[in-house]
């Protein structure tokens, strides 16, 4: 639980990850196909997202820098945080 929310991190990613996605496709369409095959699994400490691919391809994908770059901007465009990004398979 992060100190000044009153709810879980991760329970607050997912409420709103269909507007993270839709954040992500304002950036790039290409990685939001990614993130379709994605879902956020945890947050590790109180600044980074770990979210599980349903591929390791999909994965390594996602974690190239300028991908997680672009989730990063929408996590920070839609919850106002600015925390890093790392995926699984």
């Amino acid at each position: 639980m992060c100190p000044t929310c009153k709810i879980d991190s991760l329970e607050l990613v997912q409420r709103f990850w269909m507007d993270i996605d839709d954040a992500v496709r304002e950036q790039s369409e290409a990685v939001q196909v990614l993130v379709r095959e994605a879902e956020a699994v945890r947050v590790e400490g109180y600044n980074t997202l770990v979210i599980q691919a349903t591929t390791a391809s999909i994965a390594q994908k996602l974690n190239e820098e300028r991908n997680k770059e672009i989730i990063r901007k929408a996590l920070d465009m839609v919850l106002g945080v600015n925390w890093d990004v790392s995926c699984i398979a």
